[in-house]
C-alpha cells in the first residue's frame, strides 16, 4: 500500500514539474483510479462500522427501556 502511494506522489511530481506526456498521463489515470478504489473501500468500511454502532446502540436502548 505504501509503495502505491509513493508511486502516486512520484507521478504527480513528474506531471507537475515536466510537460504532460502520454506516459505520465496514463500513470496519473492509474493513480487516480487506485485512489478512488481506496476511498471507496474506506467509505464502505466506515458505513459498515456505522451500521454496527447504530445496531448496538439500538439494542442498548431497547434493553434500557
Amino acid at each position: 500500500m505504501h509503495v502505491g502511494r509513493l508511486d502516486c506522489a512520484t507521478t504527480l511530481l513528474v506531471v507537475a514539474t515536466t510537460s504532460v506526456e502520454m506516459k505520465s498521463a496514463t500513470e496519473l489515470n492509474v493513480c487516480v483510479f487506485r485512489g478512488a478504489s481506496v476511498l471507496l473501500v474506506a467509505f464502505e468500511r466506515l458505513a459498515w462500522l456505522a451500521s454496527r454502532v447504530m445496531m448496538r446502540l439500538q439494542m442498548h436502548c431497547n434493553t434500557v427501556l
